[in-house]
């Protein structure tokens, strides 16, 4: 049955994050299926976007803006949604995997004014509690797409399986696990970046819940270090101590560059804390096992849990207060080649385009 699939993408702005290139797999991943991509992005958007995406939602972005400016942005987007969702077909999908409490409160809002007859699929990626009040808003987002359009119209999706267990227990309902398919990481092996030792965090967020304390706690620690070299992206400027040791790449790096390094760096650092990431994932871990890169996180992570699958834990997770420069060093020298041959060629199969395109087919309707 062919479908139009609607991505909202209520936070595209620039290229940080993985917005873009998640929209742009699932535009990928609609093509495979003969099925209609059309993407919904904020007025303010500025990068180009493909003929498909429309931008037709509020100013988006919500990590710097105020209250009033969530609230006009809550408002703006209800008023569209209400008119929009009164066209909808049964052929048709609002896909949301990316949003802030404001963007559902203003589809909950629109709701009461319509009865869509579309279906919704949400991609939740986070760990709530019982009562917080963004529980208390999915579930009444959730409770009135199933009021307003039938109960088989909302499915839930996550990228976690271990996430898939907290959700279908917190919102009484089956969770379906979908791969993420951004990682089309071209064939062939790539040169080392240099003679020199080369340390990656990949990310155009430097954020303290990607680890910025430790990354800069190990810039500090490379001062004297001869051949080393700590790559960061530029958006890390002024967060890390300057040094002759770390090199600064574009925060928006092309796929093609990016892709490359991910091969060549000799580690990829991704020194999550913990608290934020032991179900949470991470589409930088799986783009680096993808490009068969040796990597470096923290015990009681999702990464760390994944990498128990392949025999790697042991070996690639440590504890926070053990991350430095001399173990870091020793991960490198470790010679797993063939257990990480593996995890690449397991990951390839299941995080792809083809396997998500293959999966969604069955949450027709």
């Amino acid at each position: 049955m062919s479908k139009v699939i609607y991505s909202l993408m209520f936070g595209l702005h620039d290229y940080v994050g993985h917005i873009y290139q998640y929209h742009s797999s699932i535009s990928k991943i609609c093509e495979i299926n003969s099925w209609e991509h059309i993407g919904l992005v904020p007025k303010n958007c500025k990068i180009d976007i493909p003929k498909s995406w429309k931008k037709l939602l509020a100013k988006g972005g919500w990590e710097d803006k105020s209250l009033k400016q969530n609230i006009i942005s809550f408002w703006k987007n209800f008023l569209f949604f209400k008119n929009f969702l009164r066209n909808r077909k049964s052929d048709e999908v609002l896909f949301i995997e990316h949003f802030s409490l404001f963007n559902v409160l203003s589809l909950v809002l629109s709701l009461f004014f319509t009865k869509p007859k579309c279906q919704f699929w949400v991609l939740h990626r986070f760990v709530f509690p019982k009562f917080g009040i963004k529980t208390i808003a999915y579930k009444a987002f959730h409770w009135l797409v199933k009021l307003k359009s039938g109960r088989n119209h909302l499915v839930l999706l996550t990228d976690s399986d271990l996430l898939a267990k907290e959700q279908s227990s917190l919102f009484k309902k089956k969770v379906t696990v979908v791969p993420i398919p951004h990682t089309n990481i071209s064939s062939g092996i790539e040169k080392k970046y240099s003679e020199e030792i080369s340390m990656w965090w990949p990310g155009g967020s430097t954020r303290w819940d990607k680890g910025l304390d430790y990354v800069n706690a190990l810039s500090r620690q490379l001062q004297s270090k001869k051949g080393i070299k700590l790559i960061l992206a530029d958006s890390a400027v002024g967060k890390i101590l300057k040094s002759e040791n770390v090199i600064y790449l574009p925060t928006s790096l092309g796929s093609e560059k990016y892709y490359k390094l991910m091969k060549s760096v000799n580690i990829v650092l991704i020194p999550y804390i913990p608290s934020e990431y032991k179900l949470r994932t991470s589409g930088i871990f799986v783009e680096a096992i993808t490009s068969g890169a040796k990597v470096i996180t923290f015990k009681n992570t999702w990464m760390a849990y994944e990498l128990g699958k392949y025999g790697l834990e042991e070996y690639l997770a440590i504890n926070p207060e053990e991350f430095c420069f001399e173990r870091v060093m020793q991960v490198i020298q470790l010679n797993l080649d063939d257990k990480i041959k593996f995890m690449k060629n397991e990951y390839e199969a299941f995080h792809s385009e083809n396997n998500y395109a293959n999966l969604i087919k069955d949450l027709s309707f």
